[in-house]
């Protein structure tokens, strides 16, 4: 009878253990899945931006450089529908090549264009923007995969399928 009692003292507290070690799991799942969502709005915001930045520049660049960067643009945009986290970062990074090529376009009447100097501020502001919430979402991410990887709490991830972090790789140096 003793055994008994000690086996289902021993059930009892793994049980509630392993509550324990999923509900941790859950919620850094969770929070990875918020700074991923809103890694996704800063990109399309940026997206957003770089039409707005060739509609602006189409008098002052060249048509090719125009192309380039409206491609991306909808090559971004076309990545969050499928969330394909690498092509979205080669999206991302071909958007980041092509605004850097317009932005180094000069002209004495693009200088004077408040519209330019409204998006050339504004992109400067999203660009800080995600790279801070890339930042909360790397190490997030990383929180979440070395707890799924360690036992035993690769077993409880193991047995409610979370698998590890899909990482958005964008570079912006």
């Amino acid at each position: 009878m003793k055994k008994i009692m000690i086996i289902v003292v021993v059930l009892a507290v793994l049980g509630v253990y392993f509550k324990e070690v999923k509900r941790e799991i859950v919620d850094l799942k969770a929070n990875v899945e918020v700074q991923e969502a809103q890694l996704q709005e800063c990109l399309r915001h940026r997206s957003e931006l770089g039409s707005q930045l060739v509609e602006v520049m189409r008098d002052y660049a060249e048509p090719i450089l125009l192309l380039k960067a409206s491609n991306a643009s909808i090559g971004l945009e076309g990545s969050f529908d499928s969330y394909d986290f690498e092509a979205m970062g080669e999206a991302g990074n071909e958007l980041e090549a092509a605004i850097n090529e317009l932005m180094s376009v000069t002209s004495s009447e693009l200088e004077e264009n408040v519209d330019f100097l409204n998006l050339q501020e504004e992109l400067a502001y999203n660009k800080e923007e995600i790279l801070e919430i890339r930042e909360i979402y790397l190490e997030r991410a990383k929180q979440y995969d070395e707890k799924i990887q360690t036992f035993p709490a690769s077993f409880v991830a193991w047995y409610i399928a979370y698998y590890p972090t899909r990482y958005i790789e964008i570079d912006f140096d």
